[in-house]
This record gives C-alpha cells, structure tokens and sequence, in this order.
C-alpha cells in the first residue's frame, strides 16, 4: 500500500515537473512565431465595416449611432485610413473623423506588435482551452502603466494605464485566434472607468499567399457615469497594399454628419492612449 502511494506520488510530481518545465518553452515558442508572422505579415489594405452605438446605462439595450465605411493600410508597422475612393491614407483614423464619436487607431495589427516585438509584456503561463475550430492555448498578459505606453486622457489630463487580457493560439500551429486587451484599472484622474477590445482573427489570402488577419472587432469603453460606448468591426476585401495603388470598394459618400465630440482611442509606435475629448 506505502509503496504504491510512494509510486503515484512520484509520477505525479514527475508529470507537474514536466509541465512546469516546458511552460517557459511554450511560450518562448509563441513568442517567436509571433515574431515570424509579424515580420513576413505583407504591406495590405482591407475594408472596414464600422458600426458604432452607445447606451446611457449598463442595463440599457445599445441604441446604434452610425454605420461607416473605410479603407486601412498596414504599411511599415503603421496603420493608415482613407474613405473609399480616397487616392491617399491618413496617418490615424482620428485624422479622417475629427470629433465623430469613438474609434480605434492602431489595434488591429498594432496590438501584435505591441505585445510581441516589445519586451515589455509579462506573460502567465500557457493554458489548454478548447476553442471554436479546436484546442488551443490561451496566454494571459499583464503590462505595467510605465511599460505600457498606453495612457488615458480626459479633456487637458492624462494618466499612463496598465493593460492585462489574454491571447489565444491555435494549439497545433500557434496562430493567434483571438486577442483580447482590457484596461480594468482606470487611473481615477480621469473619465473613462474601464476599456474593452477584442479582435477574433481569420484567414485571408493577400496576393497569392494565406495570411492570418482580423477577421471582427470590438472595443467598448465605460464611462465613470456609467454610460458605454461600443464599436464593431468587420475586415474584408483584403489587397496587397503597393504604396501609390488606390483601392475602392463603394462610393465615397460614407462620411458621417457631424455629431458632438465624444471619445477617441488611439495608438502610436510606441504604445497605445485612449483619450476623451
């Protein structure tokens, strides 16, 4: 009876080793293909369906706002947006919706580039999750406020914000599947009480080669009086982006009446601030 107890209890120590051990492994190989895919990930344009709403309380159903169309070039590391139609890009979608509400500049190949080209993300150990097409991986990230490059802003203050969220990979060939970014801790100096963005990822072909690229997104923000904002994304129509080529999917008649000024969430090269206008 001792010697068998004595037995399980070794193979059982073995085994917990074992995965302790190839944690730091697996990541550092999620790591690297990341690495990989950001560096052959090809210079593109695709379209974006926005549809944007907002609500004065939790408990209150989503009332939509507007419904856009744009074109976004990842070029150098760097997202660009123009109308459709447009012969040339903005450097940031707030440039090209000047006080219209909510957007996104730089989360949807940004957000990879962030976590995985700079060294500043600290990762838990992976996780084995089953996901919609089968398993996969899940890795939890936390960036300090200092690191993080990411900073809230209200009107004429701002305050540096920590990021946590999560990563999930396909467990056979670590592509990532979704990528979610939280921001739950708000510094109080400011008006925004919490953000949201998820990006679930698809396969798309950009010239003759398959690539994995957003597929949807969304970003949600919750303001400290309780009422949210909320954006959703849809990519299609994925091109390779020649630099002078114009790209057009539809008329360019999808710019938006002006509305009041609300929020604008937006990134740099360097890392990532929300701000309230």
């Amino acid at each position: 009876m001792h010697s068998a107890r004595r037995r399980f209890l070794i193979l059982a120590c073995a085994a917990a080793c074992s995965s302790a051990a190839d944690t730091p492994a697996l990541v550092s190989r999620i790591r690297q293909h990341m690495r990989e895919y950001v560096a052959h990930l090809p210079d593109y344009t695709c379209r974006i369906t926005l549809e944007r709403s907002a609500r004065p309380k939790a408990r209150a159903p989503f009332e939509p706002r507007d419904r856009l169309r744009l074109e976004v070039a990842y070029t150098g590391g760097q997202e660009l947006y123009s109308w459709p139609g447009q012969d040339r890009f903005e450097g940031g979608i707030e440039d090209l919706l000047p006080g219209h509400g909510m957007v996104s500049n730089g989360s949807y190949a940004l957000h990879v580039r962030n976590l995985f080209l700079r060294d500043v993300a600290e990762f838990g150990p992976p996780r084995e999750e089953n996901c919609q097409d089968g398993p996969c991986v899940k890795l939890d990230f936390h960036i300090p406020a200092l690191r993080s490059g990411y900073s809230l802003s209200a009107g004429t203050g701002s305050a540096p914000a920590p990021l946590v969220g999560s990563a999930w990979f396909d467990a056979a060939s670590l592509d990532i599947v979704r990528l979610e970014v939280r921001v739950d801790e708000a510094p109080r100096a400011v008006r925004i009480a919490a953000t949201r963005e998820t990006t679930v990822y698809a396969r798309a072909r950009i010239g003759e080669v398959e690539f994995v690229v957003p597929g949807v997104s969304e970003l949600w923000l919750r303001d400290r009086d309780g009422s949210e904002l909320l954006n959703r994304s849809r990519f299609d129509q994925y091109h390779r982006y020649a630099g002078s080529a114009t790209v057009s999917y539809g008329p360019a008649g999808d710019a938006p009446a002006a509305v009041a000024p609300t929020r604008i969430c937006s990134s740099d090269q360097s890392g990532w601030r929300s701000a309230t206008s």
